[in-house]
């Protein structure tokens, strides 16, 4: 009886953990899953942030490039088409040099602007200072520039100086040049941490490679998020390896190994538990009848345990005992007492034979 007892108490624990592990397994499923959908629901915001931002930059470089050169006739620009005063030309040239210094400065320095005017060889660039290679780069321009058809619309280039890739936006007026051009690798920069796993590419609008920062990273499994920026039609794409993902197949391997040993744990607590508080003062209990019924009238269970129900049982028990043995010493008495009245009446009745006659 104690050994069913047991068997099936460990059954029920061990269904019990079992049903346990099972909804635990499907929560972090369901975790796993919400988290890495939030991942990328921030990849996919973050590509939209640098989308709309570069687009805003190319429409404010259109703008402010417009302005600097086509407000009105009264523009440094203008007065050193029009103008052959040396003095003039020299005076305006610093302050249009100045100008587009701070426009750069204005936009973080990511827009290098620039008024090329070939027949008083003028090269104003918003960069103060050129290293040699930035010295080239500006020759490889004005040779773009000369041999290029300038239509004045809004729209974009791209352009290859030296190493470097650029999108290039050009406006002819008085047979000069105004112009703008934002590096391919400012674009790409800020998208992704450093310290970020992940190839950061600039895509043709057919989905094909137009700028890569650097070598890219070939994955086995990896997502890849896109996003088209206004004015350029180009496409920032970004691919992300699985590691940067919370892997469901390894974490939930884990964690169900974890909620398995959890539970054998706990099933061995529950059946040792069992043990100390159910089976063994059952045990106690059902030594104590079995002696109380061979005679032993004097045994008592004077244990306390933890169990409400068992402490029950045992003062049951005792309870029983005593009403027992008191139910025999008045069975003992009325015995003796129906004795004592027999006597009597035995008595009474032989004493006449005995009385004297005079």
């Amino acid at each position: 009886m104690k050994k069913l007892q047991f068997m099936q108490s460990g059954y029920f624990i061990l269904l019990t953990s079992f049903f346990v592990v099972f909804l635990f397994a499907v929560f972090n499923i369901f975790t796993i899953k919400r988290f890495n959908q939030r991942i990328e629901e921030i990849y996919k915001n973050s590509l939209n942030y640098s989308s709309n931002y570069w687009a805003d930059q190319f429409y404010v470089a259109n703008r402010e490039l417009t302005s600097l050169i086509n407000k009105n006739d009264n523009t440094d620009y203008n007065l050193i088409c029009d103008s052959e005063d040396a003095a003039v030309i020299a005076e305006r040239s610093s302050d249009l040099q100045r100008d587009l210094t701070n426009l750069s400065i204005l936009n973080d320095n990511q827009i290098v602007y620039f008024v090329f005017i070939p027949d008083k060889d003028i090269m104003l660039s918003s960069i103060s200072y050129l290293d040699y290679f930035q010295e080239e780069e500006n020759e490889e321009l004005k040779r773009y520039i000369l041999n290029t058809q300038v239509n004045n619309s809004a729209e974009w280039k791209d352009i290859r100086l030296g190493d470097n890739y650029y999108f290039l936006h050009l406006y002819e007026r008085k047979g000069g040049f105004g112009g703008c051009y934002i590096s391919c690798e400012n674009v790409l920069r800020d998208i992704m941490p450093q310290d970020q796993e992940s190839n950061v590419y600039l895509l043709n609008m057919d989905g094909s490679v137009f700028y890569e920062p650097n070598v890219a990273i070939e994955y086995k499994n990896s997502f890849v998020f896109s996003r088209a920026i206004r004015m350029i039609n180009k496409k920032i794409c970004i691919e992300i390896p699985h590691v940067n993902f919370v892997s469901s197949g390894s974490y939930l391997f884990i964690i169900i190994i974890i909620a398995i040993i959890a539970s054998v744990l706990l099933i061995c607590i529950a059946l040792f538990y069992q043990q100390q508080s159910v089976f063994r003062p059952l045990t106690k209990l059902k030594n104590a009848m079995e002696e109380f019924s061979g005679g032993n009238t004097e045994v008592r269970l004077k244990d306390r345990t933890s169990n409400h129900e068992i402490t029950v049982l045992y003062n049951t028990f005792n309870h029983m005992a005593e009403q027992i043995i008191n139910l025999k010493i008045d069975v003992y008495k009325t015995s003796l007492e129906k004795e004592k009245i027999y006597n009597q009446f035995l008595r009474v009745q032989i004493q006449p034979h005995f009385i004297p006659t005079y």
